[in-house]
């Protein structure tokens, strides 16, 4: 059994899935012995010698080819020579004369060539190949022979006995071959031709229908247009390279591209021969390539030139005589000197300057053969190119299948040996079929077959092996020639010393990977084996060096033997000592650290077992081996062709088992969970980063490396049959729970009973579901298992070779969606076979959705496929999967596509971004995949092609028009972030920091591709980016770009060759620079001139508008500043052609292109109209008709073509319009032209500022049909002055349906920004108006049905709502008639009619419902007004607190209860994507930061719990992040708990964002909210406190630069144990994936210092008891108690090593130990003496030198005065941090671990700061003075008895008046009793820090602190304590008389000030009294009683 088995398994994949499956439908095809298919010389000599030879004249033989085989003999060429000649050795003219053709040949067109110089071009060496000189050892054959022992060739090409034995080779014309063996074949008869004939398919035949009937099931059927079929009991394919048989037969053929071309010619010689005279064939080799001259008759020789691509099309492009001047410059001059005329051979006279230079180089210099004849002309029409490339079948013979010639290999033609293979193959299969018809064999089997493989497998490879080594080693600048010469062959093999740096070369490549998996589909866990074929590059190989992350090798062999290994598993390295804690983040960080994206280092070490030899290809060895265990490999990396200089080896096999007992990367497991509901599946988690698939099973996983892939999966073949309990009772950890499926949209509802018949509850209709594989490659195969009827194997193939991460898999129910089908029948029949097969699968329900979603993907298949060449791959598959952490990633031929793209066709807003997030995805496929980055800065490139591949699409889908909107919104996006960033270029290496990078490239590099395409496009007129894309891909097919990979170099050189233009400048300014132009441009009309003079300044130097520091970036921006991430400076000169259109006044556009070359760039434009201006409006023209006035030279043929409604009175009157007046309209009439178009081509990105009157912008919009100059006159519209007119004419863009919607939807917006002041109310009537026009029942408020059949009604309907939201009135607030619509809106929607084109189902409103909801929550927040805080104080009486009334709280009331609404619909009937629930949450958020609504915390962590959808904990997430609950340490806690624990990588990366955004907001604090400034009452009191000097620094630098918001998030962060304990946990989680837990430690970090030492805990030591068992047997075991105490004291040095480390040791120590000890002890308690001592002394200094209390300046203003606290001194700043504008990246000056490697240490304040509280922060400084803060203090009845106090004059000072410095303290501070509610010690505070209610934090102020008669007291209250508790406990002080010394307890006082701020500060120690002393004692003040607090409608909750 199992050698059948294994004889199976070795069938091609098609015969093998012929077996289970009938190909073919054929019935009574007509039976052939021999189809052989091609007709070129090696298929026509073999039917020649099997017709030819008497065993074999009978067989039945057929020859297809679909050219014209019939005619066209080398006589039809005159006396002109086909560049197509081939070099026929002795042995093949033996072969053709036996067959008899050679009799056939015309002689006098062939030479014979007797002798062969060949020399370097480097060294001059030389060797000469004359078969008359028995010195030289025999001709080129002969010395290829000895290169490798054993050759045939060299014994046949002395034993061959001809007449002339003297004769190398004979050239003759491959045309004068063909004509001679179809000549000849024609003699012959039997053989039937069928020429230009194309070979439609090839498939197996069909099974027998009766015992009668012949079996062709194993016969290969061939298919002919004409509908005939021929069956072959032997197929042989001589089809040339690209073989359809060998794809038939399943053979893979290997090898490589050598990035050369072939130039061949036919050349005139200067001299000439005659027949008899012997001739001479010559070769040099050059470094780029050899060039071999070939004689033919007369003077005529054929060339054959290696040379490169480039260069080959600069040959083809020279002029016949330029051409024969070159041939002579490579044959004769040096290398310098050919290299000069190659580069410079467009700019000199090629003849002219050979013939100066040649004189002067001396023969002896270049090894010139004396011989060598002078070229003197070229053929016409002669010269022409092909590519070179080396390929090699693996096998020669399938069943029933040979190969012969191309088919089988392609050589490199340096040695002319192609043609000769190709005959010795024919010759030698011939012999084999001649063979077998003797001996009664069945000539198509493998018994008749196998020796010719054998025969001429291994010497083809042998011939093919040494020309390759030769191609390389002359090719390389070196001199390996003389080691020829003199016979030393190890120099031939060995390496030159490399000169310059080491670079570590690659010692081996993966040709082909398999592998096998068995899942384990209910356990969560597979094993498997892999079987990887390694070719080694070198003979020392050792060790090999694979990835490996997760799964875990069980068995290892290198070519059948057992080899020792060691694998590092980075998992077990992440596991941390139980006593370690968040200070060990480097720890960690450095242990994970090499596995990381973007390039994880290997894992697997191999050693190579000592008995396997590293075998050269020798022939013995290659016959040995055979089939395809030796064969070269065409999927090869790069390194293999460019750096293996040595002899080719035997590629060996390592095969790994391995298992995975748990996954935390590469597969995610769905419905497997506790309370999973899904149905269950799994997938590879394929990332477009290196180091998903090692997780899987061990490769080579890295960015470059590719190989084929063979991929075996068996897993069970149901639902049933993969959860079928196999023993009862059977505990399983993972599916102990019931579970039921819900992630399908109509999952079976009915539920078996109970039992113990499945691990979870499954219907019988889910238990029969078929489990689905969906992976990369062509199916091959799909048996079920023998051994277990539960399972089954399928097999997938991927010949195309591809990196490791582009492959993956999924299994799991589901559904196949055919989306083929969206084709109509006239694009099938069109596309006929060419059409690609677009498959889709999605969870059972979903299908539906997945034929909306992907409606139009098999058309972008098609239109690529038109513009780019055929899909690489076999078919295209679309994955959607649950839980998905991209939106796509395209793997080889199927994409892994997000299930949150997927749209029913009732919803309409996804529709745009969810199609081009597809299309991008497909165009992956052949840009991503097939073609992919050589270095990550090279992946622009990748994401450029692909971006510009799918906008092209996009185009024709959507139209012109969409597509130039989304491009100039994508513009104007570009030129807003690109700020201060790296280039394009180098944020390729950045990727994995954030995924907005990725974003930005995508972008930016999209838009880069299409001003260079406008730009080729102009310069060229046929020339773009399209064909540079054409021809990227067809140099990877071609092997120009070595294994398929793209540089930025090779894409620049593309796109100057194919351009014809240099762009160094273009690169230099969009690709390696950053930053975007700005042009300021001023124009003038220069009447005596008629010129447009004009103006362009860049000032993008001057660029003040930045992207703002903000939480949503904070991320982004830290791991850029500590991995020092620099932008580059911005250029401040971009140059390139700019397009200026001018409207003149004749209406006729006139276009000029420029030159941008400078900063300034001045121009005069000539002007061209010499007609009166052009009416310019109807009304004008209506008013000159009026007026009796007609048009003169046509001015009336132009009027306005949009905005052109509501001209008639009557809708002016009705609308509010206002039309520009009479002396407006003059004014534009004197204007030379219309308007001017900067850029109107769009080759820029960047911005424009034009100075140019208003009306021309309208004109622009109104006339200029160009959506880019409408988008651009809307812009300046929105930024001018408002006017009536801009209100008329944003409402008639509005109204007119003939705008696009973008331009419609701008101008709502503009209406709202427009309406200013007076003009608020004509704003706020045109959107009503708009809206209740289109969208409402006539004369009402009343909303229409909804009618969505219009993509543009929806967008309109949802955009004027939010225009309205953005309406001020006077008071600044939403009008209350908008909120009130708003509401109505909500109530009164109406959707029943809102029926889709179907008619079977209606559109969704859940979008436009929940704009509203935005609508209504914007106005609500921009209308409240929170209460500014205001004390009262009265003079003895009591007086309660005023109740003031919020007027809009009935409707805010209102208003949210609509926002509840329909937060409950969701909950009972779900919207789509739960965007109701979303966008309550969103508006929550708003409102309870707007302190309108109270905290709602309890409600919102209901959202954020496991078993609600993702989206909506997300957004519970980030509510609770912007509303400040995550800066109480529990919720964070409970944050990094979901972040640890949940099984989504979706969620789990989404909600690793929010966590960085929290963490933004500790940072940069918390921006003070716009607040009207407070207006003093009549008796009101003002106070006015400054910011103190570190406050404002604080604030400054936090918000401004990554040092300062560092600073401030580590003095927030440092001290809360919670969030390092929660972190921690967090981090070594045994749930998340490596690179999660680097991005924890990357927090960590940022906020704590590394420690580098461990706390161990271990295990104390016992005695240990040996006790004799007898028989030589010894039992051991511990007893007695542990010891506790070394035995031994530890000596003196062993002690200080233990101080110097930080250790503690509390064992016995010696005596010299305890000396030292004591000695210490008493030089510390000596210290701490000195130290007290120092402070008494200096208390007692400060308590003499106090300053005076400062200046009170009062206020006279409305009756209230203003209470300024001056003589401040400065306080000494605690940082001193540069803000970002110095440099594009602040300096860094950090040296800590942190997320990109080490840092410096945080820069540390002059003066420690006490610890503030988060959630309130100082706002930065504008610069423009102090900041200040107003305080309102009313005063009671008694106000005139304050201001009278406060007013009067100040007493003289007597005479006894202490000086100014011993002023003492006016007061003392009693201490605060300790039950004051909410009030704690400063000292007794959490962590040490002072906490304020509301979280205010401060410092203490500096001794005997006086703020006059207004003092505070006491300590701020605790963190935990609700602010209303301090907000409702007023505080009774009582001044009491001046004492002479100040109490301690001044320490702890608290400016009156600083209770009622909202932000912390320290108080500045006063050193200066503001107003000079009394010179006479003052009188008893009268005592007065402060009454504080706040009112209890203005306490916000926490």
């Amino acid at each position: 059994m199992l050698p059948l088995r294994k004889r199976f398994f070795q069938l091609p994949a098609a015969v093998r899935t012929s077996l289970f499956s009938t190909a073919s439908k054929v019935t009574n095809p007509e039976i052939y012995d021999v189809v052989c298919v091609g007709g070129g010389p090696a298929g026509l000599s073999l039917a020649s010698a099997l017709r030819s030879n008497a065993s074999t004249k009978g067989l039945r033989i057929a020859l297809i080819d679909s050219q014209a085989l019939s005619g066209g003999g080398p006589q039809s060429h005159g006396e002109a020579y086909s560049n197509r000649c081939s070099s026929l050795t002795p042995a093949s003219v033996k072969f053709l004369k036996q067959c008899g053709a050679w009799e056939k040949v015309e002689k006098g067109r062939a030479q014979d060539y007797h002798g062969m110089e060949v020399w370097d071009g480097v060294s001059g060496s030389k060797i000469s190949f004359d078969p008359l000189d028995a010195t030289s050892g025999g001709g080129l054959l002969d010395a290829v022979g000895e290169l490798v022992p054993g050759n045939s060739f060299a014994a046949s090409r002395r034993k061959y006995d001809v007449p002339d034995a003297s004769k190398v080779a004979t050239m003759c014309e491959n045309q004068n071959l063909t004509s001679a063996l179809l000549e000849h074949l024609n003699s012959l008869g039997g053989v039937e031709i069928f020429d230009k004939t194309t070979v439609e398919s090839i498939q197996l035949g069909s099974e027998p229908h009766d015992d009668q009937s012949l079996d062709l099931s194993q016969w290969p059927i061939v298919s002919l247009p004409d509908s005939r079929h021929l069956a072959a009991r032997l197929l042989i394919g001589a089809d040339g390279a690209n073989s359809p048989v060998r794809n038939f037969a399943g053979i893979p053929s290997d090898g490589w591209d050598y990035g050369q071309n072939g130039v061949v010619a036919t050349l005139h010689m200067d001299q000439g021969f005659s027949p008899e005279e012997l001739r001479t064939a010559y070769q040099r080799f050059l470094p780029s390539g050899p060039i071999a001259l070939l004689p033919l008759p007369g003077n005529k020789a054929s060339l054959v030139w290696s040379i490169t691509a480039s260069l080959a099309n600069k040959l083809k492009s020279l002029s016949p005589q330029d051409f024969a001047a070159m041939v002579n410059v490579a044959f004769r001059l040096e290398i310098a000197d050919l290299d000069y005329f190659l580069k410079h051979s467009e700019t000199i006279d090629i003849a002219d300057e050979l013939s100066w230079r040649l004189p002067n180089t001396p023969a002896s210099s270049t090894g010139l053969p004396s011989s060598l004849p002078a070229v003197a002309a070229v053929q016409e029409g002669s010269i022409a190119s092909f590519p070179l490339r080396m390929r090699h079948a693996s096998t020669y013979t399938g069943h029933r299948v040979a190969l012969i010639g191309d088919a089988a290999h392609t050589i490199h033609p340096l040695a002319g040996q192609g043609l000769n293979l190709g005959l010795a193959d024919a010759q030698s299969l011939a012999q084999r079929i001649t063979y077998g018809m003797g001996h009664g064999m069945d000539i198509g089997s493998a018994w008749c077959l196998d020796d010719y493989n054998s025969d001429r497998w291994a010497k083809n490879n042998a011939v093919m092996g040494v020309c390759d080594k030769l191609q390389k080693l002359y090719s390389a600048t070196r001199e390996p020639e003389e080691a020829l010469v003199t016979g030393a062959m190890p120099a031939f093999l060995e390496e030159a010393p490399a000169e310059g740096p080491i670079i570590e070369e690659l010692e081996y490549s993966i040709l082909r990977q398999k592998v096998d998996l068995d899942v384990d589909f209910a356990g969560r866990s597979l094993n498997g084996s892999t079987e990887i074929t390694i070719q080694p590059l070198v003979k020392e190989l050792k060790t090999l060096r694979l990835h490996c992350r997760q799964c875990k090798p069980t068995s290892i062999q290198v070519g059948g033997i057992a080899a020792k290994w060691e694998h590092e598993d980075p998992y077990k390295r992440s596991r941390m000592p139980e006593m370690s804690d968040v200070r060990q983040h480097d720890m960690l960080k450095a242990r994970v650290e090499t596995s990381l994206r973007p390039a994880p280092a290997p894992e697997l070490s191999v050693t190579l077992p000592a008995k396997v030899k590293i075998q050269e290809l020798q022939v013995d060895a290659a016959a040995t081996a055979g089939g395809s265990e030796t064969a070269p490999n065409a999927e090869t990396s790069h390194t293999q062709s460019a750096q293996q200089s040595g002899p080719s080896f035997a590629p060996i096999k390592v095969l790994i088992e391995f298992e995975v007992d748990s996954f935390r990367d590469g597969i995610h497991w769905i419905g497997h969970e506790d309370g999973d509901r899904r149905y269950p599946y799994m997938y590879s988690k394929v990332e477009p980063w290196a180091g998903n698939s090692s997780c899987i099973f061990p490769c080579m996983d890295d960015a470059t490396s590719r190989c084929s892939w063979d991929i075996s999966i068996r897993c069970a073949k149901t639902l049933g049959d993969a959860f079928k309990r196999t023993e009862p009772n059977v505990p399983n950890g993972h599916l102990d729970e019931d579970t039921n499926m819900a992630n399908g949209g109509d999952a079976p509802t009915a539920k078996a009973e109970p039992d113990d018949k499945y691990l979870i509850d499954l219907s019988e209709d889910e238990a029969a579901m078929d489990l689905a594989l969906v992976c990369v490659g062509e199916a091959v195969d799909d048996v079920v298992d023998s051994e277990d009827a539960s399972k089954r194997t399928v097999s997938f193939s991927l010949t195309q070779p591809v990196t490791a991460r582009h492959v993956g898999f999924a299994i799991g129910p589901f559904e196949h969606v055919d989306l083929s089908s969206t084709r109509e029948s006239e694009q099938e029949e069109r596309l006929g076979q060419s059409a690609m097969k677009v498959h889709g699968y999605c969870l059972p329900g979903k299908s539906k959705d997945v034929q909306n979603t992907c409606f139009p993907m098999a058309l972008a298949m098609d239109d690529m496929g038109i513009r780019y060449g055929s899909f690489p791959f076999s078919s295209y598959q679309m994955l959607f999967i649950d839980d998905f952490i991209y939106d796509t990633v395209a793997v080889a031929g199927l994409s892994f596509c997000s299930a949150h793209l997927l749209f029913p066709k009732e919803v309409i807003k996804p529709m745009y971004h969810n199609t081009k997030a597809l299309v991008r995805a497909l165009a992956n496929q052949w840009m991503g995949v097939n073609v992919i980055a050589k270095e990550a800065t090279d992946e622009w490139v990748v994401a450029g092609i692909a971006g510009f591949m799918t906008d092209v699409y996009l185009r024709e889908l959507c139209g012109n028009n969409e597509f130039r909107w989304q491009q100039k919104v994508a513009s104007d996006k570009v030129y807003e972030l690109d700020v201060d960033r790296p280039s394009i270029r180098n944020l390729g290496e950045l990727l994995h920091y954030d995924q907005t990078i990725r974003d930005f490239i995508n972008m930016k590099s999209a838009l880069v591709l299409f001003i260079l395409d406008r730009r080729l496009m102009k310069a060229s007129g046929s020339t773009g980016v399209q064909r540079i894309i054409n021809k990227v891909f067809l140099q990877a097919k071609t092997g120009s770009l070595v294994d398929g990979e793209v540089s930025t170099a090779d894409f620049q050189r593309i796109c100057e060759r194919l351009g014809h233009n240099k762009l160094e400048s273009f690169f230099r300014q969009w690709v390696f620079g950053s930053g975007c132009p700005i042009f300021y441009v001023t124009q003038r009309f220069n009447k005596k001139k008629l010129v447009v003079e004009m103006t362009i300044v860049q000032k993008q130097l001057e660029r003040i508008t930045k992207p703002a520091f903000e939480p949503s970036s904070f991320m982004r921006e830290i791991k850029e500043h500590v991995g020092e991430v620099w932008a580059p400076e911005t250029n401040p000169v971009f140059t390139g052609p700019m397009t200026i259109r001018i409207h003149e006044a004749d209406g006729t556009p006139y276009e000029h292109i420029v030159e941008i070359k400078e900063a300034t760039t001045r121009l005069e434009i000539p002007y061209n109209t010499k007609y009166k201006r052009l009416k310019r409006s109807r009304r004008q023209k209506e008013r000159q008709v009026a007026e009796g006035a007609t048009g003169e030279g046509g001015d009336d043929a132009l009027l306005y073509c949009l905005g052109n409604i509501f001209d008639s009175e009557e809708e002016k009157r009705e609308w509010n319009l206002v039309d520009w007046t009479k002396e407006d309209e003059d004014k534009m009439g004197q204007e030379h032209y219309e308007w001017i178009r900067m850029d109107a081509d769009f080759e820029w990105v960047g911005k424009i500022h034009l100075v140019m009157p208003l009306y021309m912008y309208i004109s622009q919009l109104q006339q200029d049909r160009d959506i880019v100059a409408q988008y651009e006159s809307m812009r300046y519209l929105l930024g001018s002055n408002p006017h009536h007119v801009n209100l008329t004419i944003l409402v008639r863009t509005l109204m007119d349906a003939k705008y696009f919607w973008g331009i419609r939807e701008m101008a709502a917006e503009g209406l709202a920004i427009c309406a200013k002041d007076r003009l608020v109310d004509i704003g706020q009537f045109h959107l009503m108006k708009a809206f209740r026009e289109m969208f409402c029942i006539e004369g009402t408020n009343m909303p229409k049905s909804n009618d969505f059949s219009d993509r543009r009604n929806f967008i309109l309907q949802c955009a004027i709502p939010r225009a309205m939201a953005q309406l001020r009135d006077g008071e600044g607030k939403v009008p209350m008639a908008v909120r009130r619509f708003f509401i109505d809106l909500l109530k009164f929607n109406d959707n029943s009619n809102n029926q889709t084109d179907d008619g079977d189902s209606t559109y969704s409103d859940n979008h436009y419902i929940a704009t509203l909801m935005n609508c209504l929550a914007e106005s609500l927040v921009a209308s409240h007004r929170e209460k500014q805080s205001a004390y009262s104080f009265d003079f003895g009486e009591d007086e309660p607190m005023e109740d003031e009334h919020n007027p809009d709280a009935d409707f805010e009331l209102v208003a949210i209860a609509q926002i509840e609404r329909h937060r409950r619909i969701d909950e009972w009937e779900s919207s789509y994507q739960n965007v109701y629930s979303v966008t309550a949450l969103e508006c929550l958020q708003r409102l309870t930061k707007a302190g309108i609504v109270n905290d709602k915390t309890p409600e919102v962590m209901k959202y954020v719990r496991s078993g609600n959808a993702d989206n909506v904990r997300l957004a519970a997430w980030r509510c609770l992040s912007e509303i400040g609950v995550l800066r109480k340490m529990k919720a964070t806690r409970y944050m990094l708990h979901c972040l640890s624990k949940d099984h989504s990588p979706r969620f789990r990366d989404r909600l690793l964002v929010i966590f960085g955004e929290a963490l933004g907001h500790i940072a940069l604090g918390d921006p003070e909210p716009e607040k009207v400034v407070p207006q003093a009452a009549a008796d009101g009191l003002v106070l006015e406190q400054e910011t103190s000097n570190e406050a404002r620094k604080l604030a400054a630098t936090r918000k401004t630069t990554p040092e300062g918001a560092l600073v401030a998030l580590k003095n927030s962060l440092q001290g809360e144990e919670v969030f390092a304990e929660s972190l921690w946990h967090a981090a070594t989680s045994p749930d998340l994936t490596l690179d999660d837990v680097a991005a924890l430690c990357d927090v960590a970090a940022l906020v704590f210092e590394p420690v580098q030492s461990l706390t161990l805990r271990l295990q104390l030591p016992r005695m240990w008891r040996c006790t004799n068992l007898g028989q030589g047997k010894l039992k051991f075991s511990e007893y007695g108690p542990y010891r506790q105490k070394p035995s031994t004291p530890l000596d003196l040095e062993q002690w200080e090593r233990m101080q110097e480390l930080g250790l503690k040791y509390t064992g016995p120590v010696a005596p010299a130990v305890q000396k030292k000890q004591q000695q210490q002890t008493t030089d510390a308690a000596l210290k701490i003496k000195i130290a007290q001592a120092e402070k008494d002394t200096q208390t007692a200094q400060d308590g003499n030198n106090m300053p005076p209390p400062p200046s009170i300046t009062p206020s006279t203003e409305k009756q209230s005065f203003r209470l300024s606290l001056g003589g401040a001194a400065k306080r000494k700043p605690s940082m001193d941090q540069g803000g970002r504008a110095g440099s594009p990246k602040v300096q860094k000056t950090s040296r800590q671990q942190s997320p990109a490697g080490p840092i410096a240490a945080t820069p540390k304040t002059t003066k420690a700061s006490p610890a503030r509280r988060r959630s309130s922060t100082p706002k930065a400084s504008t610069g423009k003075g102090k900041k200040s803060k107003i305080i309102i203090l009313r005063l009671g009845h008694s106000s005139a008895e304050a201001h009278a106090i406060l007013n009067a004059p100040p007493r003289p000072a007597s005479a006894g008046t202490k000086p100014p410095g011993l002023q003492p303290s006016p007061s003392n501070t009693p201490q605060l009793p300790s039950a004051f509610p909410g009030v704690v010690s400063p000292t007794n505070g959490a962590n040490g820090a002072n906490y304020l209610g509301g979280g205010i934090a401060f410092s203490p102020p500096s001794q005997a602190m006086n703020l006059g008669s207004f003092r505070s007291y006491g300590p701020a209250p605790e963190a935990s304590e609700p602010a209303s508790v301090l907000a409702a406990s007023p505080v009774d002080v009582k001044q009491e008389q001046p004492k002479a010394e100040s109490s301690d307890d001044d320490e702890d006082e608290v400016p009156l000030a600083t209770l009622a701020r909202n932000q912390p500060q320290q108080v500045p120690e006063m050193k200066q009294p503001a107003m000079a002393p009394p010179s006479a004692p003052p009188a008893p003040k009268q005592k007065f009683k402060l009454k504080l607090g706040k009112k209890p409608s203005q306490a916000s909750p926490e």
